[in-house]
């Protein structure tokens, strides 16, 4: 049996109600969905007030339906007792006392009035939303206001007692009707509505889940005999008088979002299927940029959805996920001031001279300090006061982007794209300039939406670029859309041809991927005016060329513009990026093999005259050729030997020469660190020599190899005449055996000339 005024559960706490309004300034009333508090409770106050009652609620339509049935029940038309006011459309009269009215809306009336003079009473409902608004309407109610307050939710969360203190608490007991709960997470929505008898409620995500869902089920519907309908905050009033003013007789499939959740009651709803999505507004900790994302819904929005099933009669509600997903979820959602991007109310709170507010949950401070950020971007704001055009921002129905954009483009064309982006644009069909060239219906808030001329751009995308500059993006790759802030997104539908544009409007899906809604194309040259293009120069190693190079960027943030490069100039910091490629190079370890030799050299040379000067340090050498180039290329006649000074290399190459004479060869000495000097030559060279060249003046035997014609040593040894007497005659008959054509006399030291010629062939 549907419930009448008469009989709503709400009726039995009315005079306890009034009561404690009557005696207390702060008081809670907490009453189920159904009980009939949102237009029972209001009506029910005025009786008792001289002042008007305002009644704050989270979305238009509860406004306007609200408002519509109180009046109907008074027997009078909107406008009289009863009117509705919300952003663009108003419906009060002079001697209108109880207005329903947006959050938004009670934000601007209280610049207009902040003592709320003639205002008796002001109700928060369905404050268990925690809405930003709703939480400025109470933190300046609480701070800076007279009048009584009552804050009506369907929930009381243990933590909103708390913040309250004691206050007094109305509790209001619903006997709803049961709802049987099933959870089917593989179900289709074809599948469940081809089972379903009455009408009911479908919860989907947001507008795009609506339309893709509507075409799939067209051909279900008309088999079943069932009305396929939307209710939605974007559709007109119109739309959606077909959707709340239905016959409850009839069969019908309403698609919705959770706009139907709180304060209304669909006609006729006997089940309910819950998707589990919603669109939710998320401005994550740090980030410039906020979105839609597509996000699980709390237990207690999914509870709100299934009492939409149990108003009329015993009810049923199918939730298309799992039991367990259910459990994991939150109790509650996050409150909007913790998540969201609070340009609006700073914006609101400046105009208002800065007061001190009674926050229940303060404004995250980075969250705030970006908003005081965007505002002063968007010249709202200089040195933490508003500027004239701050003001006139204010002063229009839009949020600050869309405020900025209309004063930008104040001519039909602005209002006709700020009516359609303060909608949220369109999934389907997102480009705003197709949307302006198109024959689409124009859009009720237009004719509302006036700004004057003082602040009025060139063009309508100079407009939009004063109204969303950190919007700014590029589609690389087809698929890859960059933001001017440096992230990046992967976007659902690919775009050919990797354009610029304004990303106006975002959605994020759970996979990460965005869904633009509103964007506009633009040429990277619109953004040469701008102030936050610059000019940034940086040096940067090329290791095709082999050289450091300044590379000159004009940035929109960290998108490039334009690009060019040239080879960089000397000094510290391309000698920094020159030395680290070195490091890799044959050319460096060159230079590390010869000064290990020189200081093989330097060592040895020590014994002979420790009071040689020490050699000049490798790094130190590297530092200074690097500051004075910037190329490979250019280092090619550089080494380390050079930097030793005349002197000290000439008294190096006396002690420890590079080269010693064997008869009229000269032969390379190796100086290797941790080994002593060595030669290597073949042993014909060392006859008639009873001793082995010497190094710093005779101090220092050179190491001998004493080679094979073969190259390969048939002796080492420091000591050449202990050589020739011990092991010569036997190492000469294997020669004679392996080389019988070479010479190998009996006596090295006085070999006869005939013995040193090559023997002749037999």
């Amino acid at each position: 049996m549907q419930q009448t005024p008469q009989n709503l559960p709400i009726e039995n706490v009315l005079d306890q109600l009034r009561q404690s309004l009557a005696q207390h300034p702060l008081v809670v009333l907490e009453s189920p969905p159904g009980t009939g508090k949102t237009t029972r409770v209001p009506l029910a106050c005025l009786a008792d007030l001289k002042g008007q009652v305002w009644v704050l609620e989270p979305r238009r339509l509860a406004a306007r339906y609200s408002a519509r049935w109180v009046a109907q029940q008074m027997g009078q038309s909107l406008g009289d007792t009863v009117g509705y006011q919300v952003r663009l459309d108003s419906r009060c009269g002079p001697n209108t006392r109880l207005i329903y009215m947006t959050q938004g809306v009670f934000t601007r009336r209280l610049l207009d009035n902040p003592t709320l003079q003639g205002v008796d009473l002001v109700i928060l409902d369905e404050f268990h939303e925690r809405s930003l608004d709703n939480d400025l309407a109470l933190a300046w109610l609480r701070s800076h206001s007279v009048c009584k307050v009552l804050i009506m939710s369907a929930t009381l969360p243990p933590q909103l007692a708390e913040q309250l203190g004691e206050v007094p608490l109305v509790r209001c007991h619903s006997p709803l009707f049961p709802v049987a709960i099933g959870y089917e997470p593989g179900a289709t929505l074809s599948q469940l509505l081809a089972q379903s008898q009455g009408s009911g409620l479908i919860f989907l995500a947001g507008m795009a889940e609506i339309r893709r869902q509507r075409e799939g089920l067209v051909a279900a519907a008309q088999r079943c005999g069932a009305r396929l309908q939307i209710l939605h905050g974007s559709l007109s009033s119109a739309e959606q008088d077909q959707v709340m003013q239905a016959n409850p007789t009839e069969k019908r499939w309403v698609l919705t979002t959770n706009v139907a959740e709180t304060s209304l009651t669909v006609p006729g709803v006997a089940w309910v299927i819950d998707s589990g999505w919603a669109k939710s507004l998320v401005q994550p900790p740090g980030a410039a940029l906020s979105r839609l994302e597509t996000l699980r819904i709390s237990q207690f929005s999914a509870a709100q959805r299934t009492g939409r099933a149990g108003r009329l009669g015993p009810g049923q509600c199918i939730r298309l996920y799992s039991q367990s997903d259910w459990s994991a979820r939150p109790q509650l959602e996050v409150p909007e001031i913790l998540r969201s991007d609070l340009s609006s109310l700073v914006l609101f709170w400046l105009q208002l001279q800065c007061p001190q507010l009674h926050w229940l949950d303060p404004p995250p401070e980075p969250a705030w300090q970006a908003a005081l950020d965007l505002l002063q971007q968007l010249g709202a704001l200089h040195k933490q006061r508003l500027t004239r055009l701050g003001a006139a921002m204010a002063r229009l129905p839009l949020e600050p982007r869309l405020a900025r954009f209309l004063l930008g483009s104040p001519n039909p064309q602005g209002a006709r794209a700020a009516a359609w982006l303060a909608r949220g644009g369109d999934g389907l069909k997102p480009d705003l300039e197709n949307y302006l060239l198109s024959k689409s219906p124009s859009l009720p808030e237009e004719r509302q939406l006036q700004a004057t001329n003082q602040f009025a751009q060139s063009n309508l995308e100079a407009a939009l670029l004063a109204a969303f500059p950190d919007r700014v993006a590029q589609v690389r790759r087809g698929q890859d859309l960059v933001l001017c802030d440096g992230t990046g997104y992967r976007l659902q539908q690919p775009m050919p041809g990797n354009p610029w544009m304004l990303a106006l409007h975002l959605e994020l899906d759970g996979d990460r991927k965005v869904r633009l809604m509103a964007y506009q194309i633009i040429e990277p040259e619109a953004l040469l005016e701008r102030p936050e293009l610059n000019e940034v120069h940086h040096l940067e190693w090329n290791p095709t060329a082999g050289r450091v190079e300044e590379q000159t960027q004009l940035r929109y943030g960290q998108l490039v513009l334009e690009e060019s490069r040239r080879r960089a100039k000397p000094g510290p910091e391309t000698g920094a990026l020159l030395r680290k490629a070195i490091l890799e190079t044959g050319w460096y370890r060159d230079q590390q093999s010869q000064r290990q030799r020189w200081l093989a050299r330097h060592h040895w040379a020590g014994k002979a005259d420790p009071n040689l000067n020490p050699l000049p340090e490798l790094e130190g050498w590297l530092d200074r050729v690097c500051r004075q180039h910037s190329g490979l290329d250019e280092l090619k006649g550089q080494r380390w030997g050079d930097c030793v000074p005349a002197h000290l290399r000439r008294r190096l190459l006396e002690l420890c020469p590079e080269y010693v004479a064997l008869g009229r060869r000269r032969v390379e000495v190796h100086y290797d660190q941790g080994q002593s000097p060595w030669i290597a030559s073949k042993l014909v060279d060392f006859f008639g020599l009873a001793q082995g060249p010497q190094l710093a003046q005779g101090r220092i035997p050179l190491v001998l190899q004493l080679l094979a014609p073969n190259f390969r040593p048939v002796q080492i040894t420091q000591d050449l005449a202990g050589f020739w007497q011990r092991h010569y005659p036997k190492v000469r008959q294997e020669l004679c055996r392996r080389y019988p054509r070479h010479p190998w006399p009996e006596d090295p030291l006085n070999p006869q000339a005939e013995e040193l010629r090559p023997k002749k062939r037999t």
